[in-house]
């Protein structure tokens, strides 16, 4: 307690709604806060986890990217971790009494740490030396600041300066910087609300519980236009429509999306009555919510999202279905609209009307939380969603009305991870030590049928596959019960399809089915009758989506390589015969056109803005380029459709970025690029092999893939967790240390006339914009060669480019199946990295 007897000393806790000063710590990564403080002066305080407390300065300007600006920083009292989400307003006569905004939050790292426990050692380190170099991870503030004391007085007044280190955030323009990243609200705007704090998990506290007088603070203008009428009975509620990726839009607000079961309330006279979207009762599986509602002293109809939450605080939707039979962790009623309050009827108010009524006379009551929201910033939301380990956040229109039982794109869910529901069609014999069924088999409707999506065998347990065992036998049938399903697998029992499920998945594949289904739980709030395949829809800003299109080849007969004979015909048939494997690679990334319509002799073109030019149902977007005035619209792959229509159109061959949306700044790959000039291609093999020595000695899975030239290329999964900057310094540090070894007969060179005869390590294909030859892709060359992906054992002086072609791979990919699977799902620790290489070969 030592370490927050100042700040207590200051403040008395009956009148000031801040937190007890209480030493405890979160979890995870450390977190930062700067809180914009209108007190005496206006200022801000910067707040830096370590120890169990926040460790302060106040900053008398706003902080900059700008690495020449030094402001000045007083450090002051600690605070406890509590802080890091206050928001509200100090009472006058109290210490520091004004207005407080959470102008920015995040999390951060010690500079050249790696783990929570390494950044508070370096932190108490920098207090003790006066030299505190942080990363910052926030909305507004990014990258490596540091804090230098420049004067002591022996207290907690110590004076430091605070600026930016250059790096690749320098310059950046700080987004929304006159409101909070909490509640969207400015100064003004939170000095006019009610005094509150958020603890550290979202939850909202009131200094009081709130007591009838609370319905005083509505105004007559919070209600206008609300007309009188009766309570509004067995509501089916709202829907949302999928969409493929966050935005950022002043005129949308966005929440968490709550993994669990949605529910309406109706609470009339202290009688509640809470029920399902499909008005299945609800009442006594969740009596400790209906006995929290039913304290309520006013009338309302409430929409929200009954969870549970683990011992982490995050929403487990197995938990919740456990119930029944398990009735552990923390079941909470999260509302977040009001349909109807005390005679009003509210759906036809806009959205943000409806909230801030929701918001003034939610009462504080154990296992009801209010669902809050920010403004326009739904790209960071969603980030920080994604940071959680959360399903995905909602993005609604802020002047939206409820439209009852309507799916609407005025209200939007985005998915961190993808999701279906499915009925159980049956399920296939058990295997090996399995006991009661060795998968599920999925269906979903499909116009009138119910067609086959998939098997799911993963995410059971002993229990929960006993279980389902017993549920099933009622439901056992002779006859199969689902369309296009494959006959062949034996051993299967039919079943009736009532049971849902839903099931976690990668992605869909070019058949129709799941890709690594997991089973998550059964599902009880719904009808079979509304399992259908849920589809992404176009958020409006970026993705046209495309629609099942036929491709008419034109041209067909013309050669594309004359000196071997194949046509554009058999080019568009390889890329139709290999769709599955190669669109994972090309979905969600601009695609830089290469285009050769009259074949590999002539010359052909590049292409990249393709605005005007590609049938509406191709999916396009937008990206701002750094070369040239405006954006460019660049063609993205999504499909097999897409895919022919690139191959009719010249594109022998492709060459997608290295990075997807939404993280176009984040690689997905550190890539090692192999490229000879004048030199037998054993050398290139032998270049390869050292390469793999390295990565071998710091434990790296890498990937590797003839060029489909002359070269070799080496790709090491990234996650999307870095920049390109980041990507390549890594392979740069790499490929010098494979030069030093082999200086005969590599170069990092770049002017060809200066590396002749050598092997060119090319760290600077690690570049936004920057691309190659895709995985699987022709290359315009003699052979029709591929670009093939290899087993590491397959570098032996036998190795050739020229054995891949458009007639020899496709055998190849049945045989070996896709070498590359996997690539997209993992990720490497630089710093990790690093310190095996220093500690290897530094």
């Amino acid at each position: 307690m030592a370490k927050l007897q100042e700040y207590n000393k200051k403040r008395n806790f009956k009148q000031t709604a801040e937190p007890t000063g209480k030493v405890k710590s979160g979890k995870g990564d450390l977190v930062f806060v700067v809180q914009k403080h209108d007190a005496t002066r206006l200022h801000y305080d910067f707040r830096l986890e370590a120890g169990g407390v926040l460790i302060s300065w106040a900053i008398p300007k706003e902080p900059v990217h700008d690495p020449s600006v030094k402001r000045l920083a007083i450090h002051v009292e600690d605070h406890p971790f509590d802080y890091l989400h206050f928001e509200g307003t100090i009472p006058e006569g109290n210490y520091g009494a004004g207005t407080v905004m959470v102008w920015d939050t995040g999390t951060y790292h010690y500079v050249g740490t790696e783990s929570r426990e390494q950044s508070e050692k370096a932190m108490a380190a920098g207090m003790k030396k006066g030299h505190v170099t942080v990363i910052l991870e926030g909305s507004k503030l990014k990258g490596e600041f540091t804090l230098v004391r420049i004067k002591s007085t022996g207290e907690d007044k110590d004076q430091w300066l605070f600026f930016k280190v250059d790096d690749e955030h320098t310059g950046r323009k700080i987004p929304k910087k006159d409101v909070s990243v909490l509640s969207g609200r400015d100064l003004e705007q939170i000095s006019k609300g009610n005094v509150e704090w958020h603890s550290h998990k979202g939850k909202v506290v009131k200094p009081e519980a709130p007591t009838a007088d609370l319905k005083k603070e509505l105004t007559a203008a919070d209600l206008k236009g609300a007309p009188k009428s009766p309570m509004p009975k067995k509501i089916k509620p709202m829907l949302a429509k999928l969409v493929d990726e966050p935005f950022n839009h002043d005129d949308w607000l966005f929440e968490i999306k709550w993994d669990g079961y949605r529910a309406v309330a109706e609470i009339q006279k202290g009688k509640v009555n809470l029920y399902s979207r499909n008005l299945k009762p609800f009442n006594d599986k969740y009596a400790s919510v209906v006995d929290s509602l039913s304290t309520f002293n006013f009338d309302a109809v409430l929409d929200g999202e009954v969870v549970i939450f683990d011992k982490e605080g995050k929403p487990s939707f197995q938990a919740l279905q456990n119930y029944d039979d398990n009735p552990e962790g923390e079941l909470t009623y999260i509302v977040f609209d009001m349909l109807w309050y005390e005679g009003k009827d509210l759906r036809q108010l806009p959205l943000s009307r409806r909230k801030q009524i929701l918001r003034k006379v939610l009462p504080d009551v154990k296992g009801i939380k209010y669902s809050d929201h920010v403004i326009g910033d739904g790209n960071n939301f969603f980030q920080a969603a994604v940071k959680m380990g959360l399903e995905g956040v909602m993005a609604k229109k802020c002047d939206s009305h409820y439209e009852v039982s309507k799916r609407t794109d005025l209200w939007q869910k985005i998915k961190n991870i993808q999701s279906q529901e499915a009925l159980i069609c049956g399920y296939s014999a058990p295997k090996g030590s399995r006991k009661h069924f060795g998968s599920l088999i999925l269906g979903v409707h499909q116009g009138k049928q119910l067609v086959y999506i998939g098997n799911v065998g993963t995410g059971f347990n002993d229990k929960m596959l006993k279980e389902l065992k017993e549920r099933f036998k009622p439901l056992e049938v002779k006859q199969r019960t689902v369309e296009k399903y494959d006959e062949s697998e034996r051993g299967v029992t039919w079943l009736k399809p009532e049971l849902i499920c839903e099931v976690q998945f990668t992605e869909w594949t070019e058949t129709g089915h799941l890709r690594h289904p997991s089973f998550i739980g059964l599902r009880d709030d719904k009808k079979p009758a509304e399992i259908k395949k849920e589809h992404a829809h176009d958020a409006g800003l970026m993705l046209q989506e495309a629609s099942n299109q036929r491709i008419h080849i034109t041209n067909k007969d013309k050669l594309y390589f004359p000196e071997d004979g194949y046509t554009k015909e058999d080019v568009v048939g390889y890329y139709d015969s290999i769709a599955h494997l190669i669109l994972p690679y090309l979905k969600d990334r601009p695609e830089s056109l290469r285009r050769n319509p009259n074949g590999i002799l002539d010359e052909g073109f590049f292409q990249k803005d393709v605005a005007g030019q590609v049938p509406d149902w191709i999916m396009t977007k937008k990206i701002s380029s750094k070369h040239r005035e405006g954006p460019i619209e660049y063609m993205f792959c999504q499909d097999k459709e897409t895919l022919l229509f690139m191959a009719n159109w010249g594109c022998i061959e492709l060459n997608p970025w290295s990075s997807r949306v939404p993280h176009l700044e984040n690689p997905d790959y550190i890539i090692f690029d192999l490229d000879p000039l004048d030199i037998d291609f054993k050398q290139v093999v032998r270049v390869a092999i050292e390469l793999r020595k390295v990565l071998e000695a710091l434990d790296v899975t890498a990937y590797i893939k003839t060029s489909g030239g002359k070269g070799i290329h080496a790709f090491i999964p990234a996650g999307a967790q870095y920049t390109y900057d980041q990507t390549q310094q890594f392979a740069k540090l790499i490929e010098l240390h494979i030069n030093a070894q082999l200086p005969d007969i590599t170069s990092l060179e770049r002017m060809p006339a200066k590396r002749k005869g050598k092997v060119y390590l090319d760290f600077l294909q690690n570049a936004m914009g920057k691309t190659m030859a895709s995985v699987y892709s022709v290359r315009p060359k003699k052979g029709a060669t591929v670009s093939t992906p290899l087993k590491w054992d397959e570098l032996t002086d036998k190795l050739s480019p020229s054995l891949f072609t458009i007639k020899t791979a496709p055998e190849r990919f049945a045989k070996v199946g896709d070498l590359w699977e996997g690539i997209l799902d993992q990720k490497v620790d630089l710093m990790k990295l690093l310190e095996r290489f220093n500690s290897k070969f530094g």
